[in-house]
């Protein structure tokens, strides 16, 4: 990408290395890879409005506009929704792929967070291999 913008005569930018654009370029990212999925989801949806509806609003005189408004956005809310947790959800565990493409975040920012978490795995994984019941502990019937 740098060599492309100096090729034209731009100066070279740190796309994942500056906090100032990391964020615009993983944004790019996402919406990238999620905008596939939404719009086959989405021709989907359209798919499966019904036509005698479709044809019950032309009967009744509605125009395209309305049509749209009253009948397929109110038939394709729920699958708006759905996508809409979907994004969340997966907005939400997207850190591996800001880590991937980061190697850390720009000018390695998020250091603090990445020996917090392992500090604390490696705490509880040690709690939890020697939490074992003592031999002495499991009651007998009386």
């Amino acid at each position: 990408m740098n060599a492309g913008l100096q090729a034209v005569g731009l100066p070279r930018q740190g796309f994942l290395q500056d906090p100032s654009e990391a964020l615009v370029v993983l944004a790019i990212v996402y919406f990238w890879t999620q905008f596939g999925f939404n719009i086959v989801i989405y021709l989907a949806a359209l798919q499966d409005i019904p036509q005698e509806v479709l044809e019950a609003a032309s009967i009744d005189g509605a125009g395209k506009w309305s049509t749209f408004w009253h009948v397929t956005v109110p038939t394709v809310r729920p699958v708006t929704i759905f996508l809409l947790v979907w994004g969340l959800i997966d907005g939400s565990s997207s850190s591996t792929s800001v880590y991937t493409t980061t190697k850390g975040g720009p000018l390695n920012s998020d250091a603090d967070a990445r020996v917090t978490t392992s500090g604390s795995w490696r705490s509880t994984s040690s709690r939890l291999t020697t939490a074992r019941p003592s031999p002495t502990s499991s009651s007998s019937p009386a």
